[in-house]
């Protein structure tokens, strides 16, 4: 996948939708669609639909609550299931914002493996 591709899907993006624009992460996103569809249109309508489906906007259009929810969703989950971890990460003083934001702003295919991201996007367009 070239630069020059992920920036004019970007670019794209950008103009088509100045609510929201850019934000950090989206590279890896449009990267990832490109992969798989080595067509700059297509990977800017699966990225348009993908914000409009999941309601997105708020995610990257400069309003932190639906991040913020994030974050308060994971800390649930950890205290739910991995008190312990909670725990330890509370008295290091670790905030999952600390390093769950690249999770949540690349929509995970910055961690995930090619199949494992396949899967989750399939996922959300469900």
């Amino acid at each position: 996948v070239s630069k020059q591709s992920v920036s004019d899907v970007l670019r794209a993006y950008a103009a088509y939708n100045r609510v929201v624009g850019y934000c950090q992460g989206m590279n890896f996103i449009v990267a990832f669609f490109l992969l798989f569809t080595k067509t700059e249109a297509l990977a800017f309508a699966l990225l348009a639909a993908l914000i409009d489906k999941l309601s997105l906007k708020k995610l990257y259009g400069g309003e932190t609550g639906l991040l913020r929810g994030k974050f308060y969703q994971l800390d649930r989950l950890l205290h739910q299931h991995l008190p312990g971890l909670t725990e330890h990460f509370r008295c290091e003083g670790l905030s999952s914002s600390f390093y769950a934001s690249e999770w949540f702003l690349t929509l995970f295919t910055f961690i995930l493996d090619d199949a494992a991201a396949v899967s989750y996007t399939h996922l959300s367009f469900r």
